[in-house]
């Protein structure tokens, strides 16, 4: 599912976390009740609905969302801070690691993408290559990548043909 779908998705997370984590119950006071088990329950509802689409984009804006929520909300000294910011750093690499692995090929063929249109684009940075006009440049540098002999064997099966997204 494209990204765009998935916005308002997770743009309601940090929310969420917010009532779950941070309000607390006061006697009384059903709507801040009904208002805390909801938005339990959305975030769990929303883990299981992240794991199911498998958008690494949206698990890493997820996780971005939650952690600066999470950042906010602490109420500590910023050595404290500085420290939990250290841990969130040294846990990323393997989650990095891991949204990598999850669509490795996905991952590959994109990379592979950007290494040939650099070089277009370095070229024609300031006049582009018009409207519609990426399939045709695309096309032609990445045939003269495989021409000249630079591509590998690995690359070969990440060719996109930009003709068929036409």
């Amino acid at each position: 599912m494209a990204l765009y779908r998935w916005v308002c998705f997770v743009l309601i997370l940090p929310l969420a976390l917010d009532y779950a984590l941070f309000v607390r119950f006061r006697h009384g006071q059903k709507v801040t009740n009904m208002l805390f088990y909801l938005s339990a329950f959305y975030l769990l509802f929303s883990v299981v609905i992240l794991v199911m689409c498998v958008s690494r984009a949206a698990l890493v804006a997820s996780v971005i969302s939650l952690m600066s929520m999470v950042w906010l909300r602490m109420k500590c000294a910023w050595i404290k801070k500085c420290f939990v910011l250290l841990a969130v750093f040294v846990l990323c690499v393997p989650f990095l690691y891991g949204m990598y692995v999850l669509k490795k090929d996905s991952a590959d063929g994109r990379l592979f993408i950007w290494k040939i249109s650099y070089p277009v684009a370095k070229q024609q940075i300031f006049s582009g290559v018009g409207i519609g006009g990426f399939p045709y440049v695309y096309g032609e540098a990445q045939e003269a990548y495989f021409r000249e002999g630079k591509g590998t064997q690995d690359e070969e099966m990440l060719v996109w043909c930009p003709g068929l997204c036409l």
